[in-house]
């Protein structure tokens, strides 16, 4: 599960754990990216999020942090660390977990097509949403119609090469509006774990946003 997680939120949180007890998974692994390919670089540097992704996962034992794209100064491709990963656990299921907004641009990516040959693709949506299919880039309509199942148990006959759409009910979270909040000197412990909250706190991180 990549993103900036900058910083990381309830809404992270929760999404990993319905991953988890959807897909029956045996950990989760949060990769914070470290040189971004297709927005701004993030706010707090890449030990900070760092640090506040290992305190937000420390009371979850099948939730890691995997700081691989924050330690490498080469652009974060995800292909490239899905290749790593990849060449680490070679008979493992590999789920590589992304919003729909990161969906939707997934032809922007580099190497987009060849990502299930690595990792199935597990695209989170809310209740009652819909794939426009007419809607979609043709080429990402195509790659739909060849990978995408609906049922969550085909995921676990083969290692990877399949495309799934979970139904999430997490909280309206945004690591923007949590940046802001911390701008306005708010209180964040309905939004992030308290003890990143305290961190927040600690490193003044976000204050000088207006």
């Amino acid at each position: 599960m990549g993103g900036m997680f900058d910083p990381v939120h309830r809404g992270h949180l929760e999404a990993a754990r319905q991953l988890r007890d959807l897909l029956q998974l045996d950990s989760v692994r949060l990769v914070p990216c470290g040189v971004p390919v297709h927005r701004d670089s993030a706010r707090a540097s890449g030990a900070q999020r760092c640090a506040m992704l290992e305190l937000a996962a420390a009371p979850f034992p099948w939730l890691q942090v995997d700081r691989r794209e924050v330690q490498s100064p080469a652009p974060s491709w995800t292909y490239d660390t899905l290749q790593a990963l990849r060449g680490e656990l070679p008979e493992a299921g590999l789920y590589l977990i992304v919003g729909m907004d990161a969906f939707l641009n997934l032809p922007t990516w580099r190497r987009w097509t060849e990502l299930t040959t690595l990792a199935h693709l597990i695209v989170c949506t809310r209740p009652g949403f819909s794939l426009d299919a007419q809607a979609l880039d043709p080429a990402l309509a195509a790659f739909c119609r060849q990978h995408r199942v609906g049922d969550a148990a085909a995921l676990w006959e083969q290692r990877a090469g399949l495309l799934y759409l979970a139904q999430l009910a997490t909280p309206d979270l945004s690591s923007t509006a949590v940046r802001a909040r911390a701008a306005r000197g708010e209180a964040l412990t309905d939004v992030v774990p308290a003890a990143v909250a305290d961190y927040l706190t600690q490193q003044s991180l976000y204050r000088a946003l207006s």
